[in-house]
């Protein structure tokens, strides 16, 4: 009698395969076919991480042992950037009502994954690739770790992607030896990512090829028809002013008038003749009428700009603008009604200032109707030479774009960049400026040498998403501690990761809690010093 074949049987089968010497995409394919008979997957992909970033991948399969065509648009990015900051396998259920987990099938009719699976594939202690398993309709069973099959297949996958390697630089010495090019399989399921952008997507100013960034100029096109109050989060200098006006030529508006007020660069004395405008003679100084900005605005868009900035006083102002439309400048009888759309962009968690006492719950509320992140250059990396070459031209006499010479483009890749875009346009001008068009590494400024991320060095060495992702890790591990007093388990707690694993992140960075432990009491120092002795209150 024949007996089903069980999950030993399908691992010992694919062993034998690698044995026998078969290490080619046909084997890997059947590979990932025992893994979702394994685990019930409907999809199972195996990828390599690329260097400096990115990936390829080397197989993809469905439940019905077939290729699966163009796969890079079956995969979430951000759910393989979320495994390697977690270091392990690492699972999402309900993957389809968050964007960022977002692929390419729902702009293809067809649907998102529901639950995605990814186990990382290693290479000693570095993680080189991994196995990407999801389901469109079913939430995948993430077993105990004791009875966990997909490590063991991921383990497989490691030998075979080594054996791999091995027999292509085998063929590449006798290629070599014989002056003819190395043999290469191709296959419809095997597909390189390009480790950098060659082009980028430009929306109203707005340029990349990063998939968060895609996903917001949607999320604005979206919108194009609304006129519901958008919140901008970003560090400075990603661009929040250039995303406002974005978002303002998309929509019906953008006839109208687009007037910005910056919170922080205007004295508190001062705002508020510049938001509602005054009479002649309304007080010293005012020797004729003038408009106030929201005047200004009326029918378009009002941009508030590091709004968090902004005094308690004049929050209250605004708020009374925003919830009725009325505008009365200083020293008028007259009352002017106003229609305008609201766009505001923060660096500050505006939800911690509120709980502080320093930032109104009813305005926040008021203003945050859509929130909008916007991603820092340093996540965006595969758009930096793009970006770079286009700023350059942007502020070169002759318009051309720069010739990079050997390790620039790493260079800039692995650098932090604390001042984002602003920053880099300011590094392009200056050289641009100097008539620099063949940039070489002694051309650029020497803080970008000298502050470089780790794992990511200069020409030829290696430089990997990997590399980006375990600095961000460690700084979050680190930010964890401070805001724990480093307390493990709190830490643990809040980055959703187990206790074991951040002993095993703390050994992995060198980083010691003492260290930490100073840094949060110096902070919380820091902060109380900075707490006002009577906080005002939140409501109006």
């Amino acid at each position: 009698m024949a007996r089903e074949e069980g999950n030993d049987d399908r691992f010992l089968r694919a062993l034998a395969g690698l044995d026998a010497g078969g290490t080619g995409r046909k084997n890997l394919s059947d590979i990932l076919d025992s893994v979702i008979s394994d685990t019930d997957a409907e999809r199972a992909f195996l990828f390599l991480l690329g260097k400096p970033g990115g990936f390829h991948v080397l197989a993809a399969r469905n439940r019905d042992s077939e290729d699966i065509q163009d796969p890079l648009r079956r995969m979430s990015h951000f759910a393989i950037s979320r495994m390697l900051s977690a270091g392990e396998c690492w699972a999402v259920d309900e993957a389809r009502t968050d964007r960022r987990f977002r692929t390419e099938d729902s702009k293809e009719g067809l649907k998102s994954p529901l639950s995605i699976r990814i186990c990382p594939v290693f290479s000693g202690e570095e993680i080189v690739g991994g196995i990407y398993l999801d389901h469109r309709f079913v939430i995948l069973d993430v077993p105990a770790a004791a009875k966990d099959r997909l490590p063991v297949w991921a383990a497989l996958c490691a030998v075979a992607i080594r054996l791999r390697e091995q027999e292509a630089g085998l063929r590449g010495s006798r290629a070599k030896a014989a002056a003819a090019p190395p043999a290469r399989e191709a296959g419809p399921a095997e597909e390189s990512r390009t480790e950098f952008a060659r082009e980028l997507d430009d929306f109203f100013g707005l340029a990349s090829a990063n998939p968060d960034m895609l996903d917001l100029f949607d999320t604005i096109r979206g919108i194009s028809g609304s006129n519901i109050p958008v919140l901008i989060y970003g560090e400075s200098g990603t661009g929040k002013t250039v995303l406002a006006h974005a978002i303002h030529q998309a929509s019906s508006r953008a006839a109208a008038p687009f007037v910005t007020l910056s919170c922080g660069a205007i004295p508190d004395t001062l705002i508020e003749s510049e938001l509602l405008g005054h009479e002649k003679g309304a007080f010293t100084g005012a020797e004729s009428e003038r408009e106030g900005l929201l005047s200004q605005a009326d029918g378009g868009t009002f941009f508030l700009d590091n709004i968090e900035d902004m005094s308690i006083d004049m929050q209250t102002r605004l708020l009374r603008v925003l919830e009725d439309g009325k505008v009365r400048p200083l020293g008028s009888k007259r009352t002017l009604l106003v229609d305008i759309r609201v766009i505001a962009a923060a660096r500050s968690d505006l939800e911690r200032l509120v709980r502080k006492g320093v930032f109104r719950q009813d305005l926040y509320y008021r203003i945050k109707g859509l929130q909008l992140d916007i991603s820092a250059l340093r996540e965006r990396w595969e758009d930096i030479p793009a970006l770079a070459g286009l700023l350059f031209s942007r502020h070169d006499e002759l318009e051309r774009s720069p010739q990079f010479a050997e390790g620039v483009v790493e260079l800039l890749a692995r650098y932090h960049w604390p001042g984002n875009v602003r920053e880099l346009e300011n590094e392009m001008r200056r050289l641009a400026t100097l008539g620099i068009h063949e940039i070489s590494i002694d051309d650029v400024s020497p803080e970008l040498v000298g502050r470089g991320r780790p794992g990511l060095a200069v020409g030829g060495a290696r430089a990997s998403l990997e590399g980006i992702v375990n600095e961000a890790e460690r700084e979050a591990v680190e930010a964890a501690l401070k805001r724990f007093g480093g307390n493990k388990s709190r830490a643990a707690q809040w980055l959703s990761i187990t206790r074991k694993a951040l002993y095993r992140r703390l050994r992995k960075y060198g980083i010691h809690s003492s260290r930490a432990e100073s840094a949060a009491a110096s902070a919380d120092r820091n902060e109380d010093e900075k707490e006002p002795a009577e906080e005002p209150g939140s409501g109006g």
